[in-house]
């Protein structure tokens, strides 16, 4: 894993050890701090939103172990490079297009 996505990890293991912040606030919190890892923009159209905007999107459904949001450390490291980011419509497009290809 390249250095800078490993010392952003880090930072952000610090950040949810707070009992002051709710749940909600810290998943917003990993969220962001992902996004910036993954590039900050939309992979397929390049566009910038805000974070709750984007999903990330598994390459190869059969090697996903997870939801990035529920995962933490080595697992997340793992997981964050078999995702790319896409917002979600071009996310939604995806799916309709693979679907489509199914029929």
């Amino acid at each position: 894993m390249d250095s800078t996505i490993k010392k952003s990890l880090d930072k952000m293991s610090g950040a949810f050890v707070s009992l002051n912040k709710s749940q909600t606030e810290l998943n917003r919190e990993k969220k962001k701090r992902l996004i910036e890892i993954k590039g900050g923009k939309c992979c397929r159209c390049n566009g910038v939103f805000p974070p709750e905007v984007y999903d990330f999107h598994h390459t190869d459904p059969k090697e996903k172990e997870g939801s990035i949001m529920h995962l933490t450390g080595k697992k997340l490291e793992f997981e964050l490079e078999k995702v790319i980011l896409l917002c979600a419509n071009c996310h939604r497009i995806f799916h309709s297009s693979v679907g489509e290809r199914r029929s």
